[in-house]
């Protein structure tokens, strides 16, 4: 990939692939919580200055540093990053649509981030276009892959439009377990605030700040943080834009 587009500003965005693989999930209702719950939840983006005192990234692309236009053949789709209204917008293309798989493709945030344990973490994003399918999907997710390597790598995540989820890696396989079902925002165009906090163990998500769903992930150790693109079986191509990027942690 050309050094122009993964540099952002003094962020270096380290391209990396995210495997996806076939799931059997049993079906559930999204939990509710008490209205004192989702206050308690909500304040918390409106302490983040005493929560995570320290900004380890803020970057948008109408500020940053411009990228170049890239295109790029990778294991059966096309890629396509442009800077376009002040934004990333990504397109992913599948080359032959397929029936069983899904297809993605992530971009780690890390560098002079590093890794932590406690973390507030927040993007901008949209769908601009995809095909009829409406099979075109974004994840915005903590992982320690990078640390513990892939064989042992737990990650939490909002696989947007799709569900908020955890899952664990290893040489068998993954193991997913879903805390909130999101298809709600299916073939939803209209521009969207994801944000997570992660504090102790527990991970709070919120769309547009409202809090969605909470979770003890389990999880121990630092982390990361990557976001990508991809297709589900069947889905031809899908655009979505990115901005406003935003790390913060204790």
């Amino acid at each position: 990939m050309k050094k122009s587009v993964i540099l952002i500003s003094l962020f270096l965005l380290i391209f990396i692939v995210i495997g996806a693989s076939a799931q059997e999930e049993q079906t559930f209702e999204n939990p509710t919580y008490t209205q004192e719950f989702v206050e308690q939840q909500e304040s918390m983006l409106n302490n983040l200055d005493s929560l995570f005192p320290r900004t380890l990234l803020k970057y948008t692309y109408e500020e940053g540093t411009a990228i170049s236009d890239d295109v790029e053949q990778f294991e059966g789709f096309t890629f396509k990053s442009v800077k376009k209204d002040g934004r990333n917008e990504i397109t992913i293309t599948a080359d032959e649509v397929s029936e069983t798989e899904d297809y993605s493709r992530g971009w780690q945030l890390f560098n002079t981030t590093g890794s932590y344990k406690n973390f507030y973490f927040h993007v901008d994003i949209q769908l601009i276009d995809q095909d009829e399918s409406n099979n075109g999907w974004i994840f915005f997710q903590y992982s320690n892959g990078v640390i513990v390597g892939e064989n042992n790598r737990s990650s939490g995540e909002i696989l947007y439009p799709n569900k908020i989820d955890k899952y664990i890696t290893t040489a068998e396989g993954r193991v997913y377990t879903t805390y909130y079902d999101l298809t709600d925002y299916e073939n939803d165009y209209e521009p969207h605030k994801l944000e997570m906090i992660r504090l102790d163990g527990y991970t709070s998500a919120f769309i547009d700040g409202h809090f969605i769903v909470g979770f003890e992930d389990e999880f121990s150790g630092n982390f990361y943080h990557v976001y990508g693109v991809g297709l589900k079986p069947g889905g031809k191509y899908a655009t979505y834009a990115f901005d406003n990027f935003i790390i913060r942690r204790q």
